[in-house]
């Protein structure tokens, strides 16, 4: 069936990204299209966020899509998940990195060799957005995008702590098992969002570039051992459109949504404290 979808943001580079992405899935969503919208988008670029999925929920959408995600009161947006889900509510938080078709390929492959790896580095540019706060949203979901892939990676909580902060840059360090994990995030002034992470160990590396916000660009993921070097095969699905695909199946066939309000608030308490108060000044 396709979904009407409208828009409930005031961040037009949130909205121009998002009708390019949908415009690849006509039979799945219908943009400006009569009658009740199916499908609410908003961003956490809004200060008033929160405020705005509540009024979709209310509202009688079927699904909301929240892109950007910003900081929130975690009981507000565990309230506001468990509402919706009352309501028969369908809401997903985009977290394209994780969601994306080449790293979950190889996902269960990677997960075998945790026992071998003791270092993941990631560095992840982001645009800046349209403003102080948009700016200062794009380093929170920077931070949140590498935290989720490196936790689906090593199934456990990273214990995380601020090395540095900047008004355009952070490092966050910290562990998650025998791992060290080191996190970067800087804004890109050329607004090209890229993604890598690195993982390493004695007896193998992995390693993947991540498409970032390029709507059909394919993700390189790689990985070395003493008999060379392994690239997964190619997926020219973007994982902004991936993220879209998963909220139609759980509003159509009552799929999993993928990444929740539950989950969001979650991850915003493993954020050191500057990153994500600054999001909400």
């Amino acid at each position: 069936m396709t979904l009407n979808v409208t828009f409930d943001t005031d961040d037009r580079s949130v909205v121009a990204l998002q009708r390019t992405v949908l415009a690849s899935l006509p039979t799945s969503f219908a943009l400006n299209a009569a009658g009740q919208a199916d499908v609410v988008a908003i961003s956490g670029t809004d200060h008033d966020w929160v405020r705005r999925g509540r009024r979709a929920v209310e509202g009688g959408a079927r699904g909301v899509f929240i892109a950007c995600p910003g900081s929130a009161d975690p009981v507000v947006l565990r309230q506001l998940g468990a509402d919706a889900r009352a309501a028969g509510v369908a809401v997903l938080v985009a977290a394209p990195y994780r969601a994306d078709p080449a790293w979950a390929d190889c996902l269960a492959t990677a997960r075998r060799d945790l026992p071998s790896l003791q270092l993941v580095d990631s560095v992840i540019r982001v645009s800046p957005g349209g403003g102080p706060q948009a700016t200062r949203v794009a380093l929170l979901r920077g931070v949140l995008e590498q935290l989720g892939v490196v936790e689906d990676l090593a199934e456990r909580r990273v214990e995380l702590e601020l090395a540095h902060s900047s008004e355009g840059q952070y490092v966050v360090v910290g562990t998650t098992g025998p791992m060290a994990v080191t996190l970067t995030g800087v804004i890109s002034p050329l607004r090209n969002e890229t993604f890598s992470l690195d993982a390493v160990g004695q007896q193998c590396r992995w390693s993947a570039r991540f498409a970032g916000d390029a709507p059909a660009r394919p993700s390189e993921v790689t990985r070395w051992d003493r008999s060379g070097s392994l690239t997964a095969a190619r997926r020219y699905e973007g994982s902004h459109r991936r993220c879209w695909r998963l909220l139609h199946a759980a509003i159509e066939a009552g799929a999993p949504a993928g990444f929740t309000l539950e989950d969001l608030a979650g991850r915003l308490a493993a954020v050191p404290a500057p990153l994500a108060d600054d999001a909400v000044s």
